[in-house]
């Protein structure tokens, strides 16, 4: 069976968004944790085309770790010592997902996020020139597996697997994978939304509060 139509426009259109795009003001709260983050780090969101659809990679997170642990995420991580973050995505990419740097044209960069552990996360959003296929990880050590999900399976306010959450009063979004079981929340969650509301023009979050 072939895959339904996309419910997203053309990638164009969100190359031309994220062009124009300007991160937001983040909240008193959010600006007391950038303050204080120590340390850079960079995430990329690898974007491709497979049959009428289109697919982000993800990487989920070895169980045993002390942080994140099973949890599912973009590929990055920790900046080098005075490493552009643009780099700093493009290796850890390499690392994480096995996609090499050549294989990756950045179409722009989001606002960045602070976490509670204390890093400024600065991401980005790449195109892939064609469907990867199957990617495996070079960092085993981090990742347990690569996996790619439709891009538009995160647009609907009625997903069964969408859980509004709230911190500091904010509402943000937390997904269960179906695939995989795991936990997609914080800084993961947020750049997907973020990236939903450019592409489409619409907040999935607030669509899912107002049902």
């Amino acid at each position: 069976m072939s895959d339904p139509p996309c419910a997203l426009p053309p990638v164009e259109v969100l190359r031309e968004g994220l062009t124009a795009y300007r991160p937001r003001v983040p909240d008193p709260f959010l600006q007391a944790l950038i303050d204080n983050a120590t340390t850079p780090a960079s995430v990329v969101v690898p974007i491709f085309r497979r049959g009428r659809a289109w697919r982000v990679v993800l990487v989920r997170k070895r169980p045993d770790l002390r942080r994140h642990a099973g949890d599912v995420a973009f590929p990055g991580g920790a900046a080098n010592a005075d490493e552009d973050p643009w780099a700093t995505a493009l290796r850890e990419c390499r690392e994480e997902a096995g996609i090499p740097a050549e294989d990756l044209t950045r179409l722009g960069a989001l606002s960045v996020i602070p976490t509670m552990t204390g890093y400024l996360v600065r991401p980005f959003v790449a195109l892939l020139p064609g469907d990867p296929g199957p990617l495996s990880t070079r960092d085993p050590g981090e990742v347990e597996s690569v996996f790619s999900e439709r891009a538009d399976w995160f647009l609907d306010p009625r997903n069964e697997d969408l859980t509004v959450m709230r911190w500091e009063g904010r509402p943000y979004p937390e997904w269960r994978h179906p695939g995989t079981g795991a936990r997609i929340w914080g800084a993961t969650a947020v750049i997907i939304s973020e990236i939903m509301k450019i592409w489409t023009g619409r907040d999935v979050v607030q669509e899912a509060i107002s049902l």
